[in-house]
């Protein structure tokens, strides 16, 4: 007698990893890295700097790790492949997001700036997409921001700093209404077999569950 539950998602699944796309490969597969975890668990992954493909599905979902809630971008290529969203890279996805044509195949793609920031970019057709909501304007030799569409300004005080919590908030509605119109949500589903590979990639990615 033989019983139980198998699962039929063949999801690959990118995070954001270093500047790269990331896919967690079996044991011993080409072209593969080993890297122990800070949970101290081996694991093998192939690195990647684009994926591209037609848009299916996606939206923004919340996991929970450890008793912490993450939230994520999830973005679903060909009903084949998901592409897993840092929300400290969000500004990259969403400034962009009103100029993505979902009848075109959408690519992304990770690098490193020479000062090491992690940079998301995405292009249809061969070019960049556009910024939606930021007009970037030199002045006095530095480069300064022009928020627009309704985009709010990050606010700034010598005693805490910049604050984007209504930025952010904003860009969230952005993504999340875009991926609301016509597309099948993230579901809580993918999310479990994600963990169960061992998690995702946080808002900080120097501290990482997996």
């Amino acid at each position: 007698m033989e019983y139980g539950t198998e699962s039929s998602n063949h999801m690959k699944f990118f995070t954001i990893f270093d500047g790269n796309l990331v896919t967690r490969e079996p044991e011993g597969t080409a072209e593969t890295t080993m890297r122990t975890t800070s949970t101290g668990r081996d694991v093998w992954e192939k690195t990647h700097n684009f994926v591209s493909g037609m848009l299916t599905g996606g939206g923004i979902v919340v996991k929970e790790f450890d008793k912490k809630k993450v939230p994520e971008i999830q973005v679903i290529l060909d009903d084949e492949g998901m592409v897993q969203i840092p929300m400290y890279l969000l500004k990259n996805i969403g400034y962009v997001t009103p100029n993505i044509d979902k009848d075109q195949p959408l690519k992304f793609r990770t690098y490193k700036t020479k000062k090491g920031s992690v940079v998301l970019e995405l292009s249809q057709n061969g070019a960049k997409l556009e910024n939606h909501f930021v007009d970037w304007n030199e002045v006095d030799g530095k480069w300064v921001p022009t928020y627009k569409n309704g985009c709010p300004a990050p606010t700034h005080d010598d005693i805490d700093g910049w604050d984007y919590r209504d930025h952010d908030k904003f860009l969230k509605k952005v993504v999340m209404e875009f991926f609301t119109d016509g597309f099948a949500p993230a579901s809580d589903p993918v999310a479990v077999v994600q963990e169960a590979l061992g998690g995702t990639v946080v808002e900080d990615e120097t501290d990482v569950p997996f």
